[in-house]
């Protein structure tokens, strides 16, 4: 036997538009990785930077295409609004929409490694390039006086083979070492890794200051606040490579966190100024001590509604300035809206207070809200 249950495919829609908005802003890294190419381009051949830059605007393309795809569906989910279907139904349902979620998600992790592990490794490439110019240039002239021929056609074919193209950078480099002139290929790749890895660490040591710090102004322009800023700087690892991806890890989670709270805001926004309310902007206030954003709204005739939106998924609310239970004219309208139209499922509510019988009634009431569970 089936039953009713409910679908939220708006609130879906907003996390996975979060989390694509939030990974568009840290692809701007690759940008600034191709200008500092472009800069160093006149101290290296056009060859040898090359296919660094192919490398690097075939990811971001790649990336771009995902974001595209997943906002694309995210909006056609959004259009479903809040639905209840037969629960024999509901498994291939929910499929297709949180396949959506988990793409997303997979999105923001694979931006994550490119932002920390991935620039990184193309930074000592660019670096061993410039290092190891002058001498690369010098075993090639002896190469071409000589008659030698620079690579045999086995080697190349292997080289040319490598997916990674960081890697690829430093086999040529530890290729073009007079010291491997008698090495094979593997014994030439296995010390590129090695020096590869080497040199990666090294980055992230010499370079941790000014990631973090630019990972901390990224937290700033969202204007989160200072205490979930400081927790996420906090980290007991002592390793740089691992305190980057911590960091990195757990400031993209606040950043996707404080985009869904502003979508949510807005949400509320629009449900409550469709129920006759006005919303000066200026009320509209970010408390950073409490980590919420406190909105206020009127009525021409005085009646007044009050709501806190937190971090966690929930949202305080309080009406005040109508007579008796008037205010359920108000209340019961827009909660039933942020249901119907926003897909804002209710999960839990707290009366806090309330006093029938002034004439003067206040309502105020916590709501825990649902967005995406199953």
């Amino acid at each position: 036997m089936s039953h009713q249950v409910v679908i939220n495919y708006e609130a879906i829609s907003i996390e996975c538009r979060s989390i694509c908005e939030v990974a568009a802003k840290q692809l701007c890294q690759i940008d600034e990785l191709l200008s500092r190419i472009d800069e160093t381009s006149q101290s290296l051949q056009g060859d040898e930077t090359a296919g660094m830059k192919r490398a690097l605007k075939k990811r971001q393309a790649s990336l771009r295409a995902k974001i595209d795809e997943i906002v694309k569906q995210s909006d056609a989910i959004a259009t479903k609004g809040k639905v209840r279907i037969n629960s024999e139904f509901v498994r291939g349902e929910l499929t297709n929409e949180r396949a959506v979620v988990l793409a997303a998600q997979a999105l923001s992790n694979e931006t994550n490694k490119l932002t920390t592990d991935e620039i990184a490794r193309y930074e000592t490439l660019l670096n061993g390039l410039l290092q190891n110019k002058i001498a690369a240039h010098s075993r090639d002239m002896r190469l071409r006086a000589s008659g030698t021929i620079a690579m045999s056609e086995d080697f190349a074919a292997k080289l040319n083979a490598l997916a990674d193209e960081a890697l690829k950078g430093f086999v040529y480099l530890e290729y073009l070492d007079n010291r491997n002139a008698a090495r094979t290929f593997e014994e030439i790749k296995a010390i590129a890794e090695s020096k590869l890895q080497a040199g990666a660490d090294n980055y992230f040591k010499v370079e941790r200051k000014k990631i973090v710090a630019g990972i901390e102004a990224e937290m700033r322009a969202a204007k989160l606040d200072e205490g979930t800023i400081a927790a996420v700087m906090t980290t007991e690892t002592s390793d740089a490579r691992d305190q980057i991806a911590e960091i990195r890890k757990k400031a993209t989670e606040e950043l996707i966190g404080e985009a869904v709270r502003k979508k949510t805001l807005k949400v509320v926004m629009e449900c409550i100024e469709s129920k006759g309310f006005i919303v000066d902007r200026k009320n509209i206030k970010l408390q950073k001590e409490k980590n919420e954003v406190v909105m206020i709204a009127q009525k021409a005739s005085g009646e007044r509604a009050e709501f806190r939106v937190m971090l966690d998924g929930k949202f305080i609310y309080r009406f005040d300035g109508y007579e008796g239970q008037a205010c359920q004219n108000d209340i019961q309208p827009f909660m039933q809206d942020l249901e119907d139209i926003y897909g804002i499922k209710v999960t839990a509510t707290q009366e806090i207070w309330s006093n029938p019988d002034k004439i003067s009634t206040q309502k105020y009431q916590q709501i825990k809200t649902k967005t995406n569970k199953e």
